[in-house]
């Protein structure tokens, strides 16, 4: 009677084991590599003149990078570079540390950082402070953007990059204070004539008082001569 061998036995069935096992590791679903890079604000209002701060981060959505180069375009008539600043990023490598152009309106940069690289999910890379130009909708656009995973191989993690916008508006109108000057006029000729009018009244009420007060002293002194003269 024959016996069945379900596995073949010696060397070639242990590589054949091996083989299967291997198979059965590798079918199951893996996680996907993803990486997010992401301006911080998104949003904001501001008004020409101001001068206000933005960072760029990395999400590695739990799984360790070593590198990210990108460029990033911004409106130059809309905004200026002021000054740009990787010191507090989580790279320590700069193939091409942070520049900018505002006549091209671009910041570009390629950073990286040795193994185990960073995993995590506010990682700085940057920041840059901009000036507000001119009044209108400016926007923040990653291009040639690239995150690689620290896998030895160099693989492209990237998977999405947050939006960003913001409201540039005019400063409000400063309402100067008018003062407004009424030129006196001169009194007109009848006013003057009835000031004048009033005036010779009172001198001629004066006058006239004065002149009886005279009479009276006068009549009074003819009265005592004549007494004298008689007695």
């Amino acid at each position: 009677m024959k016996t069945l061998k379900y596995f073949p036995s010696g060397l070639n069935g242990f590589m054949i084991m091996v083989f299967w096992l291997g198979c059965l590791f590798f079918s199951f679903p893996k996680k996907a590599l993803t990486a997010e890079l992401y301006f911080s604000p998104a949003r904001g209002n501001f008004t020409v003149g101001d001068i206000f701060s933005v960072d760029l981060f990395v999400n590695t959505d739990g799984e360790a990078i070593n590198n990210a180069e990108a460029a990033i375009e911004f409106p130059a008539e809309f905004l200026s570079v002021i000054s740009v600043s990787q010191s507090t990023s989580i790279f320590s490598l700069w193939p091409e540390p942070v520049s900018f152009s505002n006549r091209a309106g671009t910041i570009i940069f390629n950073g990286g950082l040795p193994t185990p690289g960073y995993t995590g999910s506010s990682g700085s890379i940057f920041s840059a402070v901009f000036q507000v130009d001119q009044a209108g909708t400016a926007a923040l656009v990653l291009t040639s953007a690239a995150v690689r995973a620290n896998d030895g191989l160099g693989t492209d993690v990237l998977t999405a990059v947050g939006g960003v916008q913001y409201t540039l508006t005019a400063p409000a109108a400063v309402v100067k204070a008018e003062f407004v000057v009424t030129p006196r006029l001169p009194p007109k000729f009848t006013d003057y004539l009835k000031e004048v009018g009033a005036v010779c009244k009172v001198l001629a009420y004066g006058i006239g008082i004065l002149a009886l007060a005279v009479l009276l002293i006068a009549i009074i002194l003819i009265i005592l001569i004549l007494l004298i003269l008689l007695f």
